[in-house]
This record gives structure tokens, C-alpha cells and sequence, in this order.
């Protein structure tokens, strides 16, 4: 009985690693997705020399600003929640 309910407990700590790391993974892809975004959004932006700019590059700019720093809040986000689920 004992041995069953340790296989038991070790078999959902198995699964709910395993869905951990399913929700990271999907977390990273989507972040991914969103800094190739910001990459090329901000080479587009570069192409044109900023003497040349109309009012929806600059508008443009600010937004690929605000959404790297999102994204850099959520990986701050990210690196805290490993520092708490590793003890420390």
C-alpha cells in the first residue's frame, strides 16, 4: 500500500513537471514570437533614414519600445518565478 501511494505521488510530480515545462515552453515560443516581431519591426524602421520619417514612425518606434519592455518585464517575471521555484 505504501509502495503504491509513493509511485503514486511520484508519478504526478513526473506530470506536473512535465506541464510545467509544456507552459514554459509555449511562454518562450510566445515571447519568441513577439521579439522576432520587435526585430523586424525595428530593421523596417532602420531602412529609412530618420530624416525621413513621417509621424507613423515615430508612433511606430514607440510602440516597438513599449512592447520590448513588456517583454522584458515579462522575463523578469519569468527569472523570479525560477529563483522562487528553485528555493532561493
Amino acid at each position: 500500500m505504501q509502495q503504491a501511494l509513493e509511485a503514486l505521488q511520484q508519478q504526478l510530480r513526473e506530470e506536473v513537471k512535465e506541464m510545467m515545462l509544456a507552459s514554459l515552453e509555449a511562454r518562450f515560443r510566445r515571447m519568441l514570437i513577439v521579439e522576432t516581431q520587435i526585430h523586424e519591426g525595428t530593421t523596417a524602421l532602420a531602412a529609412v533614414p530618420q530624416k525621413d520619417w513621417l509621424e507613423l514612425s515615430y508612433g511606430c518606434c514607440r510602440e516597438l519600445a513599449e512592447r520590448q519592455q513588456k517583454l522584458f518585464e515579462s522575463a523578469k517575471d519569468l527569472e523570479k518565478q525560477g529563483r522562487v521555484g528553485a528555493g532561493g
